[in-house]
């Protein structure tokens, strides 16, 4: 093969552990190259933009380069020999390793592939052109297929016919969206956006897992900002879940993509919680329905079980948690000095470090919520402003807008101000003479709750003393206390 082009040596090329799993298929007497890499890798370096993952193409075929490995003391896991792909690891790196294959058989979801040692059909077996490209580790760029054209264009365009390629693998619908949504171009190559849309019902043959996982890398692209607005995506997702709100009028993804980049948390789960609820909320949606589609979703996708009760939790996050120290935005110390009386300024100092501090009405939700969970309210909560902010701006309406700061301010509350803990344990209970069962942990609860409602405040003593009320009340207690 001739190069097409050739890149400055890029760090991920010249790193040991790349150059360690490298040496071993590095043939000084082949006529051709016996190892690439290929893809992502090299799409990313060529578009400027960070690489991740490394993977390689070789002619080997997958029993030679385990024995390679074996040799070179490298170690290798065997998840996806089947389909010609051995995962070197080296300093906790995973180096995918594949075979040059050609597909002998394709039922949209798996391949039964033969190998060879021509690398245009490798090539012309991959999805899109951005792909199908290869380079060396002097930096040497392949291009079977014409890919560069598009890398310079910024263009998704698949390999051949779009039809035959996604009967391949129903996957590639996905990637396509997900491609240009990462390229974060709306510009949607006619042909292939035709093709998806015609074969959109060829997801349902794709396992959980598999859309999690595009769905979830989808979610992260940087398209982000536009996606709701771009007629091809919200389709998309509702033909990918059904039971999801019309999102014509949803600014969900935008508004917490806004609030996530303000604070540096970016998060697919968080984004598909914006997707159920349809950003901004009306006084009258069901927070039910929520609940259900959360469940649905979960389901679909194969969420973990952590991962299903944290969507579970941002669904029935508190709904009013928001900044409400404004006294510093608001007010001007030098210009107040002129105008205020002393005392006044010593009180607003006060009133402003106070809450700084911590505003109270905050102890029971802090209370309620672990960190984790805190923070996702909290940026939820925050993409609900942001939400109508842009619905606003969409028909030039004032709309109420609270400081940045104010919002990382909140969100760092919980590193501020220690979780509160209620003072008492079902010790308690039983030492006033409450028999083991069901109504240790309802005086618990009751008392908890009294607790909750005084602001957390009150200490261990007063807690015991209106346990021991609640204990004098029960029917049976004989006045013991």
């Amino acid at each position: 093969m001739t190069p097409a082009t050739k890149i400055p040596i890029q760090d991920w090329m010249s790193d040991p552990a790349t150059q360690a799993v490298l040496a071993p298929f590095v043939d000084s007497d082949s006529a051709g190259p016996a190892i690439l890499f290929v893809g992502g890798c090299v799409r990313d370096a060529l578009l400027g933009r960070p690489v991740v993952d490394v993977d390689m193409a070789t002619v080997h075929t997958p029993e030679e380069v385990m024995r390679r490995l074996d040799a070179a003391g490298v170690g290798y896991h065997t998840t996806g020999v089947e389909h010609g792909t051995v995962a070197a690891h080296m300093d906790n790196r995973v180096f995918e390793i594949t075979t040059l294959r050609v597909d002998v058989e394709t039922d949209g979801r798996h391949a039964r592939v033969a190998y060879t040692d021509d690398w245009a059909i490798d090539a012309s077996r991959r999805d899109f052109t951005i792909n199908a490209l290869y380079a060396d580790a002097d930096g040497n760029v392949f291009d079977p297929l014409g890919g560069m054209a598009d890398i310079e264009a910024r263009r998704v365009r698949f390999i051949g016919d779009p039809n035959e390629r996604i009967q391949e693998d129903a996957l590639r619908i996905l990637r396509f969206y997900r491609f240009n949504a990462q390229l974060d171009e709306t510009g949607l190559d006619p042909d292939g956006l035709a093709a998806c849309q015609a074969h959109a019902g060829m997801l349902e043959r794709l396992s959980g897992e598999r859309i999690r996982d595009e769905l979830f890398k989808l979610l992260r692209a940087p398209g982000v900002f536009w996606m709701l607005r771009h007629e091809a995506y919200p389709a998309l997702l509702k033909w990918l879940f059904p039971e999801l709100p019309s999102l014509k009028d949803s600014y969900g993804l935008e508004a917490v993509a806004i609030a996530e980049r303000s604070c540096g948390d970016m998060d697919p789960l968080r984004r598909i919680a914006a997707l159920i609820e349809a950003f901004p909320l009306r006084n009258d949606d069901d927070v039910s329905v929520f609940r259900a589609n959360a469940m649905a979703i979960a389901a679909r996708l194969r969420l973990s079980g952590v991962q299903s009760k944290r969507l579970a939790r941002m669904l029935d996050r508190p709904r009013d948690l928001e900044p409400r120290w404004d006294v510093e935005a608001e007010m001007d110390w030098d210009h107040a000095s002129a105008i205020l009386p002393l005392g006044r300024i010593f009180s607003l100092r006060r009133r402003l470090a106070r809450e700084k501090e911590i505003d109270r009405s905050y102890r029971a939700q802090l209370y309620a919520l672990d960190s984790a969970s805190w923070r996702d309210a909290v940026i939820l909560n925050w993409a609900g402003q942001f939400a109508h902010i842009l619905q606003a701006a969409e028909y030039n309406a004032p709309a109420r807008e609270i400081p940045v700061q104010h919002w990382i301010d909140l969100l760092g509350l919980p590193k501020r101000e220690p979780k509160p803990e209620f003072p008492l344990r079902g010790a308690d209970v039983l030492d006033l003479g409450v028999p083991q069962g069901p109504e240790i942990s309802r005086l618990l609860k009751a008392v908890e709750s009294w607790w909750i409602d005084g602001g957390l405040n009150a200490e261990r003593d007063a807690c015991l003393e209106e346990l021991k009320r609640r204990v004098g009340r029960l029917p049976d207690s004989g006045g013991r206390v």
